[in-house]
């Protein structure tokens, strides 16, 4: 799920992401105009990150970023600073 979704994507909207109060059209919108992915790029970002989240594996998923080699250092640092408010260690 985390290569469709991509970790970049996951840790900057994370706090977006979990707030399903945010339809996934809206979520779309402001990841398109931020990002500038096409559509069904994003919609399937969106889809996989919020499935990661309803499956409680968003603890996991940033572990893995946070501890990832291949990721940019803004996405490790996020992971980081996102388990540090979550009380979990990386």
């Amino acid at each position: 799920l985390i290569k469709s979704c991509s970790m970049k994507t996951f840790v900057d909207y994370y706090d977006e992401l979990k707030d399903m109060s945010i339809s996934d059209a809206k979520l779309i919108d402001i990841i398109r105009q931020d990002m500038g992915y096409k559509e069904k790029a994003t919609r399937t970002r969106v889809g996989k990150a919020r499935r990661i989240i309803r499956n409680n594996f968003e603890i996991h998923v940033l572990s893995r970023a946070a501890n990832s080699k291949h990721a940019e250092r803004d996405t490790v640092i996020g992971a980081r600073k996102l388990l540090q408010q979550l009380g979990q260690p990386w």
